[in-house]
């Protein structure tokens, strides 16, 4: 829980396309999903959070805000965090500025994380919270960052491009019906009116169970036509030749400018370049030559300069879930590069309990079960050996993707190569 000061800081109010939305709210899934809005209420006037406003999304399960009239909120405004989310997706991992301020927003799994609805006062700072979380997001999560920032996969946005459709969660007092009833009752002078209020009530609930219903039905159709990652990816060898044949078009000779490292992330190539001496149309010349974008800081003193890579289309052969390797089995693959030829392969995510069946409850109530999904195990290592030499060993992993190649440049070249294997 956040103390007045930092919710001060982290929270508030902002204007985007003509609407006022909130941010910074306390965000919680429902522990009890049939009871999520009497949970929310205990929550919000519980000691030590005595919130002013909450609000309800019909996610699964229901997740609830809670917002403060200390730092701005008001009844009936937007969570900025919920419209991101309806418009975006459930799973993304982003930095926008607003106005003199960064908003951080995340999700994962359709739910907005504790931490992911958040003003931060400076660029380093918002910078400094994206790197600290990027690491652990699935391959699926859509980014967006500034370009300047170099992040590999992150699309360069601003919200009121994302946010086309208002969404209808806003946030209420918590001085309402429930935390009024014992006056309501008491008073027998309002009888009519506290009918129409439970009636509304009442109405509210039942139309919000039918949305609930709607979006398990939405949500067992999406789970029978999930695809599995690695099927969408492009085989590793096809990734590592396109980004290698991107890497060999930069722009070297370069007077006055050094370029030490590239990145490629199957659909873009970054190179970040610095000068030294030599001239701006020098790097405009030659950039624009070999068919890369170049950005230039204010200064004229840095540069990040970048094209798209070939189309990469996905695999055309594939494995299914029941040829995955086993977690165990992966890891020791991957250790046995470090006991032979030296390359140690950093590595996370490993499970030792296989992937299980899923069990879902449809809009009747009835159990679902559906295949499992299964994890990736990161992975990623520095070698000075030929990509050719790669292309070969990577693709004996089934479920196995690259996500990002890197090249540094120097009296020798090295490539870092990190992406994700699947496990059974």
């Amino acid at each position: 829980m956040l103390s007045e000061s930092e919710r001060a800081k982290r929270s508030g109010v902002v204007s985007i396309n003509g609407v006022t939305y909130a941010v910074g709210l306390m965000w919680e899934p429902a522990d009890d999903p049939d009871h999520a809005m009497k949970e929310a209420y205990s929550v919000a006037k519980s000691e030590g959070v005595e919130a002013d406003f909450l609000c309800l999304r019909l996610s699964t399960p229901p997740q609830y805000g809670l917002g403060w009239k200390s730092v701005g909120h008001f009844s009936g405004v937007r969570p900025l965090a919920v419209a991101v989310t309806e418009n975006v997706g459930g799973n993304y991992i982003g930095v926008f500025k607003i106005a003199d301020k960064w908003w951080f927003g995340m999700s994962k799994n359709d739910i907005i994380l504790p931490y992911g609805d958040a003003f931060y006062t400076s660029e380093e700072e918002a910078k400094d919270m994206m790197n600290k979380i990027i690491s652990e997001v699935s391959s699926d999560t859509i980014k967006f960052a500034p370009v300047s920032w170099g992040i590999a996969g992150a699309r360069d946005s601003s919200l009121d491009v994302l946010i086309t459709n208002q969404t209808k969660v806003k946030l209420s007092p918590t001085d309402s019906l429930i935390s009024r009833g014992k006056n309501v009752i008491m008073a027998a002078i309002v009888l009519i009116v506290g009918g129409y209020m439970i009636f509304d009530y009442i109405s509210d609930k039942m139309e919000a169970e039918k949305s609930l219903r709607d979006q398990r039905r939405r949500q067992i159709e999406d789970a029978r036509s999930y695809i599995d990652p690695w099927i969408k990816a492009p085989n590793s060898s096809d990734f590592l030749r396109a980004c290698a044949d991107g890497f060999a078009t930069l722009p070297l000779d370069l007077y006055g400018w050094k370029i030490v490292e590239s990145d490629c992330d199957g659909y873009t190539i970054k190179a970040p370049v610095r000068k030294s001496v030599g001239y701006i149309y020098d790097i405009e010349n030659k950039s624009k030559d070999a068919g890369f974008n170049l950005v230039l800081d204010g200064e004229g003193i840095t540069a990040l300069i970048s094209k798209p890579v070939r189309t990469l289309n996905p695999r055309s052969t594939y494995k299914n879930g029941t040829d995955l390797w086993g977690g165990t089995a992966i890891s020791q693959q991957f250790l046995d590069l470090g006991n032979k030829i030296g390359v140690k392969v950093d590595i996370s995510g490993v499970s030792q309990t296989p992937a299980q069946p899923r069990a879902m409850t449809d809009e009747n109530g009835d159990s679902v079960t559906l295949p499992p999904i299964y994890t990736p195990i990161n992975f990623s290592f520095s070698t000075k050996y030929p990509l050719e030499s790669w292309m070969g060993y990577l693709s004996t992993f089934p479920g196995l993707s690259v996500s990002s190649l890197q090249v540094k440049l120097g009296s020798s070249i090295s490539w870092t190569i990190s992406g994700s294997v699947y496990q059974k």
